[in-house]
């Protein structure tokens, strides 16, 4: 087996344009609190499949995000198959925004900004590119520690207590996993530290740059590597996620800001408080994987399938619904409140009238070829609101059209040895993460596989994955749960197609990525939607 690591900047933003994750108007960049990176690891087997895992902080990957850095790599000639590389981000709510053809994500900025995705797609290459040129023989191990009490609490406990799970299982799952990579004479050359948490310690009134608490702890944990366990300059710590849909940071109730906060009154306090316990935790799995971890000897890559999940069939005679945003996903949650959450009680109260399959009160439809119409009858832009998303709307109206969220959707598995992980183009909760965890675990132990962790915010980006149980609630993440009570079966059963790919010992056939192109629009729409300064 062969690693590397490499790390480029990611700091590149349009002054005054919204940030993305929170969704407030007054949430905009102008300027810099902390850089922004992006840390990519590449292992290689002895038959030379590499296997790419990046991860940029950034709220999410974009499709068009994607197909950009493939582009870039193709420009930089390293020989790396797409089903091979792996995409995914921190999920800090403190980044740029601009960065996706998808209509829906325009909104916050307002706007679309072609040199940001631009400068994103090459700093996630380069990220890539150094760690593919550093790559040598290395002993790769895995191994777990869990985390304190304190960090990581459920923030829809009362969808969360709906699965029959809740009975027996924790709320959020406290085990950082961490993969080690040494070189021949046992120096440190990277890790990769995997923890489901909302990277949200820094909230909507904030006003710049920040990689929140994932960020930090990559930061951390290189430093500790340097000073303790003997590393060289060039190491590189990737702290990436998990199922952190229903995970966050913030516990507290602080009245003068009417939202939940981390454990302390300063954000960027708090922050650093959960990377430190991230840093801790995950030095003391390095150590275990040092003793006795899972070591990681190959095979080594990838495999990938693009699906259409609206009104996508199930084997059992079902399908998932058209792609709908539903109400209670602009009531926001406790630590980001929305603008409609006064309407939280009036919402819950025609939920519980309603006598429907499907219990999501309509906001929005999504996908392609629908008209727009705001609870079924408002047209967003022909609202004369002062919002800037609706002067947004107003601007861009011939795009409208287009699937304001993606659904043609990627779905990976990618395996280096005993170990695969699990990519999904959305935010999973603790429970819908360890339902396919465990599905796939069955599905791959008796080919060699011995653990597998799953995670959300990968190779693009439509809303959430809730349970069948927690989509009934219709709590936010519910209502951003896209096609349906179906949804988790529809992504469950596409790994299923997966994952015979990935379960031959020695990955030496042509990787699987078949599937519709992930959607793009073109120049034209592009520059209809242009951020624009002061409106």
């Amino acid at each position: 087996m062969e690693a590397g690591f490499g790390r480029a900047d990611l700091t590149v933003y349009e002054r005054g344009m919204g940030m993305l994750g929170w969704g407030r108007p007054d949430n905009v960049a102008l300027g810099v609190a902390a850089p922004l990176a992006a840390r990519a690891m590449a292992v290689r087997d002895d038959a030379g499949r590499t296997g790419v895992y990046a991860c940029a902080d950034l709220c999410f990957v974009s499709a068009s995000l994607r197909v950009a850095v493939l582009e870039a790599l193709e420009r930089r000639r390293l020989g790396l198959v797409p089903a091979d590389v792996l995409l995914t981000a921190t999920h800090t709510h403190s980044g740029p925004s601009g960065y996706s053809h998808a209509f829906f994500y325009d909104l916050s900025g307002p706007g679309y900004c072609a040199r940001v995705l631009a400068s994103l797609a090459d700093g996630l290459a380069d990220a890539i590119a150094q760690a593919v040129r550093r790559l040598a023989p290395a002993r790769l191990a895995l191994a777990a520690a869990p985390i304190p009490e304190g960090v990581a609490f459920n923030r829809s406990p009362d969808a969360f207590a709906r699965n029959p799970e809740a009975r027996r299982g924790a709320a959020v799952d406290r085990t950082v996993t961490v993969l080690r990579a040494d070189d021949r004479g046992g120096r440190p050359l990277g890790a990769l530290s995997l923890f489901a948490l909302h990277a949200t310690c820094v909230h909507g009134d904030g006003t710049r740059l920040h990689p929140d608490h994932k960020g930090l702890a990559a930061e951390g944990f290189e430093a500790w590597a340097r000073a303790e366990a003997g590393a060289g300059p060039e190491v590189v710590a990737v702290f990436g996620q998990g199922a952190a849909g229903d995970v966050s940071p913030n516990h507290r109730f602080d009245p003068a800001r009417g939202l939940l906060v981390g454990r302390f009154d300063d954000d960027l306090d708090s922050a650093v408080h959960v990377a430190d316990a991230q840093v801790r935790a995950s030095a003391q799995a390095w150590r275990r994987a040092g003793d006795d971890g899972l070591v990681l000897d190959g095979p080594v890559g990838g495999a990938l399938r693009r699906i259409d999940l609206e009104a996508r069939p199930l084997s059992d005679g079902g399908r998932t619904s058209l792609g709908r945003l539903g109400l209670a996903m602009a009531e926001g949650t406790a630590e980001g409140p929305g603008p409609l959450g006064p309407l939280r009680r009036l919402d819950a109260a025609l939920h519980r009238a309603r006598r429907s399959p499907d219990p999501k009160m309509p906001l929005l439809e999504i996908g392609p070829g629908r008209r727009r119409r705001l609870f079924g009858r408002l047209d967003p832009a022909a609202l004369p609101l002062p919002h800037p998303a609706f002067a947004h709307a107003r601007r861009a109206r011939d795009t409208l059209e287009e699937p304001w969220i993606p659904t043609v959707l990627p779905v990976q598995l990618l395996r280096i040895g005993a170990f695969v992980l699990a990519a999904l183009p959305n935010e999973p909760t603790t429970v819908a993460g360890r339902r396919l965890r465990r599905r796939l675990e069955r599905a791959l132990r008796p080919h060699g596989v011995a653990r597998v962790h799953v995670t959300g915010y990968a190779n693009a980006y439509a809303g959430y994955l809730t349970t069948p149980e927690e989509y009934r609630a219709q709590r936010y993440e519910g209502a951003y749960t896209l096609f349906g009570p179906r949804t988790l079966d529809a992504f469950a059963e596409a790994f299923d197609g997966l994952a015979p790919a990935v379960a031959a010992t020695r990955l030496d056939g042509p990787p699987l990525d078949e599937g519709p192109p992930l959607p793009r629009c073109s120049e034209a729409q592009l520059r209809d939607r242009a951020f624009r300064p002061g409106g």
